[in-house]
């Protein structure tokens, strides 16, 4: 803040109360004049400022349609240029999805001649192992005919010969019997239990032996 003294040839011609009295004048009056030049500036600042924004906005109109007439300009080369290369690249692919399905129906050809030859050698494969297969079992089951047949023929014997013996056995101790009944009733009654208790145990003992 501006500062106004009196100089003191001054003051004291004009004495104390006008010296105060002029400079509080000469206070007001630069105040006002601060307060005039701020205005002052304030509204020539404005208007500055007002030119610049019109100038500004000018400039941003104009800078953007250049912006967008560049970028319309761009989109269109980028476009066409985009058009261009997909027509390239669907003519490519066209070539190479032709010559991929002509590559599939050869090696499908190929593969299909391949699986029908092994199919045959391994149906061949699939005959012969069969015609061996029931050859063996054909004679397997021969072999193991005849085993049962001299088997049960071997067992039928057996049989025929212990019930021969079983026979003759029975018959022998029969007459025993009926010759001792005379004279032992008693004793042939305990000795016949224990014959046929013998002779049912053989008879287990010869169908244990046959079954097993």
């Amino acid at each position: 803040m501006l500062v106004i003294t009196i100089p003191k040839a001054l003051r004291e011609k004009l004495g104390d109360e006008a010296s105060d009295s002029l400079v509080e004048l000469l206070n007001k009056v630069y105040q006002r004049t601060k307060e005039d030049v701020i205005e002052l500036a304030m509204d020539k600042f404005a208007s500055k400022v007002a030119d610049e924004r019109v100038l500004i906005e000018k400039r941003v109109v104009d800078e953007t349609a250049r912006v967008e007439q560049k970028i319309t300009d761009e989109v269109v080369k980028l476009d066409n240029k985009i058009t261009s290369e997909t027509t390239r690249l669907e003519k490519m692919i066209g070539e190479e999805v032709t010559k991929l399905e002509q590559k599939i129906t050869s090696e499908t050809s190929r593969l299909e001649k391949v699986i029908s030859e092994e199919v045959t050698k391994l149906d061949q494969k699939i005959t012969n192992e069969t015609t061996r297969l029931e050859k063996m079992i054909g004679e397997e089951v021969a072999k193991l005919e005849q085993k049962i047949t001299n088997e049960t023929t071997r067992l039928e014997k057996m049989i025929t010969d212990e019930v021969v013996k079983l026979r003759i056995e029975m018959k022998e101790e029969i007459s025993k019997l009926r010759a001792e009944m005379l004279s032992h009733y008693a004793s042939l009654i305990r000795w016949m239990f224990i014959f046929w208790i013998g002779q049912v145990g053989a008879l287990i003992g010869i169908l244990f032996a046959f079954f097993k």
